[in-house]
């Protein structure tokens, strides 16, 4: 296995080196990851009705990497529902056989942006490919293919650049879909904090040559704007927010063509729903329960939804909103160069640690410290409920502290937990022992990959799942303390959630008592945020004092023990007399503005062809010099593409740019005559062809 060839074990420089200011290096690429867009489970909502069925937006996977004279940070957000050990593992192995060591496991951050509306089967884990009828190596393969373009491309742009950091609040874009567990956090605590979820953005700017090409932006939310009724790949809100900011740099460039990138990766967004519309009962529309999620009558489901009428205007809102956020804090950095550039030296460090058993001391309210330790992972009652964002079944609901009905004789059947664990995992029901089931090969990790990257007073930990708000809030205030106890002034602590493996969730130790999902989906036990925070201090500590931080553990490589039940899929042969891309519904002659084009053609299984890197829909306009111009893909908000039919939606032009138009073409006041001159114009100007 190269994790053999390949320890996360780096030799740091000493202390007094981190004070300096190298020069910075800085490079920035992107890669298609978008997998097979028929006939594959989504990933997020364990919904195994819910197979892709066409393309929404593409998913891509945006990389930086920065590097001073001594280390490199390469930091990598993919739209797609979570990182997996499996693909952290292939993409470090293939990037030591190309780049020679260069970039290794300890200094690579591999994060996904946790939109639900992606194909799955590409994590190694058991439990987690159970929805989607086993690992799917079209969905494994994509990502880490795009995965390593993006960081390819990042590799051959590296010169020298600057680095510049900034945040700013989204006050309207993330809600708390978990209230009643965060109120079980210290009240001291929360009086800390204006908001139950965190509102602040965090960007970081790269520039070279004196041009910006690429910003970061973190943010909490959950990209489940669009819901499990979706059959469309999408990289929802945060993919939607990419786009708006890539084409304000890029202008009319298509998606993933342009020479700036924006990427908004995950953060400590486990608690967090872009949903913002209270929960209400699907039926009767009255509201849910708030202790338990759960209607008067049990046949009936809760649902948060908005702030759109539907979920595609939620989606574009959302990410609007963090789009308008990211431009705001450009525009700040470029106010306050001086400000905002980050200075200091590079550095990373990481460690596989045994999260089944982690033992620590606890320091109590009081003072006095107590031994404590993680437990085997399980799963809970409330696990099975889902949530607000998606709902899961109906025999259970969210804050469940007892085993009940057959699920308890199934429970036994699977695994019989013991005593010591059902007394670990307490309050927590354990509806799945995953810790003991390893047939047909593990159902969840134990080895959990912990890495800490630095650029100047700027951290960067990358989080093993998804973090709550609180249990968040708390790694971050030990990491600043930390920083701060070896010399750093004003540190800026950044969480990127579901990095480099996937243990689901991580709730704070109140928050498990009260068990809703996020708690019962906190698979190490009560004390998992507070491992996590001991050994993220222990990683800083160690990357200031110039030590190593070894470990004989590594996590297992199970891609060949994975199981497919997917179906197979057949050669493609087009119909008698007709060829792919043949029209067999042409679009109308002319078309007025916000008006749908819709337009069938002769096609195959996309699952023969995920043209990558291209699209399977290509809109073109015609201009003045008889070119034709590209101006949408299916990687376009504009374009959506299904398996039954394709359907564009291109809004021609807007009344402001009726009124610029004018105005550039001398045609001076607007008057109905000249818009219906100018839409005659644009009406012969527009075709659809089929890329497949």
């Amino acid at each position: 296995m190269f994790l053999l060839v390949f320890p996360i074990v780096l030799c740091l420089h000493s202390a007094s080196g981190f004070e300096q200011n190298p020069p910075h290096l800085v490079g920035i690429g992107i890669g298609d990851v978008t997998g097979p867009a028929a006939d594959v489970a989504m990933m997020g909502y364990a919904k195994h009705w819910q197979e892709t069925k066409g393309i929404h937006l593409r998913q891509f996977a945006r990389t930086f990497i920065a590097c001073d004279d001594v280390d490199c940070i390469v930091f990598c957000s993919a739209d797609i529902g979570m990182m997996g050990t499996a693909v952290k593992q292939e993409v470090v192995k293939r990037m030591n056989a190309e780049f020679g060591g260069k970039y290794h496991g300890g200094n690579v951050i591999l994060s996904g942006t946790h939109t639900h509306s992606g194909p799955s089967g590409f994590l190694s884990y058991a439990l987690y490919n159970i929805p989607n009828r086993g690992f799917v190596q079209e969905t494994f393969d994509a990502i880490v293919e795009g995965i390593l373009d993006s960081i390819r491309e990042a590799h051959r742009s590296i010169r020298p650049g600057k680095i510049y950091y900034g945040e700013t609040l989204v006050p309207n874009a993330n809600v708390n879909r978990s209230p009643t567990a965060y109120l079980a956090n210290p009240e001291k605590e929360r009086k800390r904090y204006e908001h139950d979820v965190d509102k602040v953005m965090q960007l970081l700017q790269f520039e070279s040559d004196g041009e910006i090409r690429g910003v970061f932006a973190w943010f909490a939310v959950h990209p489940t704007s669009m819901n499990n009724t979706n059959m469309l790949i999408s990289s929802d809100n945060k993919g939607v927010a990419s786009l708006i900011v890539e084409k304000h740099f890029n202008g009319e460039v298509m998606p993933g063509k342009g020479p700036f990138i924006a990427a908004f990766p995950a953060s400590n967004l486990g608690d967090t729903s872009p949903n913002l519309k209270s929960p209400v009962c699907i039926k009767t529309g009255e509201p849910c329960d708030p202790i338990t999620s759960a209607c008067k009558d049990r046949g009936d489901f809760c649902v948060a939804s908005g702030p759109g009428k539907d979920m595609q205007e939620s989606t574009w809102i959302i990410g609007d909103r963090q789009a308008e956020a990211a431009l705001e804090i450009i525009e700040e950095i470029g106010r306050n160069k001086e400000r905002s550039r980050v200075r200091g030296a590079i550095k990373s460090i990481g460690q596989y640690v045994d999260m089944t058993n982690y033992q620590f001391e606890l320091e109590q309210e009081d003072g006095n410290k107590t031994n404590v330790t993680t437990c085997k992972p399980a799963m809970g009652y409330s696990f099975a409920a889902g949530t607000t964002d998606g709902y899961g079944s109906l025999e259970f609901t969210q804050g469940e502290k007892d085993q009940h009905g057959i699920w308890r004789i199934l429970t036994a059947l699977l695994d019989q937990p013991t005593e010591e664990q059902k007394k670990c995992h307490a309050p927590k029901p354990i509806l799945f022992n995953t810790g003991d089931m390893t047939w047909p090969y593990p159902w969840q990790p134990e080895v959990v990959e912990t890495t800490l990257g630095m650029i100047g007073n700027v951290a960067i930990a990358a989080l093993p799942g998804e973090f709550t708000t609180m249990a968040g809030r708390r790694i971050r205030d030990r990491l600043r303390r930390v920083m701060r106890s070896h010399g750093k002034r004003d540190p800026k602590i950044i969480l990127a959630g579901l990095s480099n493996t996937y243990t689901s969730y991580v709730a704070t130790f109140e928050e498990y008592q009260v068990q809703r999902y996020e708690g019962a989906s906190t698979i190490f036990g009560p004390y998992t945020n507070a491992a996590y925070i001991d050994q993220f201090e222990k990683l800083a500590d160690a990357l200031f004092d110039g030590a190593t931080m070894r470990s004989d553990l590594f996590p297992p490589n199970l891609l060949d023990k994975q199981i497919s039940l997917l179906n197979l899929i057949m050669p493609d042969h087009p119909p008698v007399r007709k060829d792919f891309g043949d029209c067999s519904l042409e679009p109308e002659g002319m078309y007025r503005r916000q008006d749908s084009v819709h337009v069938a053609f002769v096609s195959g299984n996309p699952r023969n062809d995920r043209r990558k890197n291209g699209t399977y829909l290509l809109v073109e306009k015609l201009e003045a010099n008889d070119l034709w111009v590209d101006v949408a893909t299916d990687a376009s908000w504009e374009t959506k593409s299904g398996s039954l039919f394709l359907q564009l939606v291109y809004t021609v032009v807007t009344d402001e740019e009726f009124e610029q138009q004018a105005w550039n073409t001398g045609e001076g006041e607007v008057t109905p005559a000249t818009k219906q001159k100018q839409q005659a114009r644009r009406r012969k100007s527009w075709r659809l062809r089929s890329q497949f």
